[in-house]
């Protein structure tokens, strides 16, 4: 748990509390700001955000009319929220989104492109995530 600071008892000030990663084992400071490239794709401000070709509104529509329903039982009381039901969720909103993927790809010069296809999949991605070393809440 971390330290909290306290204040000292002669002056008002507050003591630093002590780090917990050792000044050895931090990484170097830089005065150089990194090399920043502007990103080669105009922004386009007369061009409407759009969610999986859905504008904001559409999307949200779509989002609420899977979801909302998914997170209550046949009384309308919450239902418990669980791994499975939040798999179960993303699956069916993959499906209504017409299943979309992510294509990710390298240039030569390192810049990262990421496309998406629709209908491609038959099943959706499944991540799973080791948490058996995160902190209990």
């Amino acid at each position: 748990m971390p330290s909290t600071p306290q204040a000292s008892t002669s002056d008002d000030t507050l003591t630093r509390p002590s780090a917990t990663i050792p000044d050895a084992e931090l990484p170097p400071v830089s005065n150089t700001a990194p090399n920043l490239q502007p990103s080669t794709v105009a922004p386009r401000p007369d061009s409407p955000l759009k969610i999986h070709n859905r504008s904001v509104e559409e999307y949200q529509q779509v989002y609420h009319e899977v979801v909302d329903d998914m997170l209550r039982d046949e009384n309308g009381q919450l239902r418990p929220y669980s791994l499975e039901l939040g798999r179960l969720i993303k699956k069916k909103l993959w499906e209504r989104l017409n299943r979309p993927t992510m294509i990710m790809s390298t240039d030569e010069d390192g810049r990262l492109h990421v496309d998406v296809t629709y209908r491609v999949e038959e099943c959706p991605p499944d991540f799973n995530v080791d948490t058996t070393e995160e902190p209990e809440c």
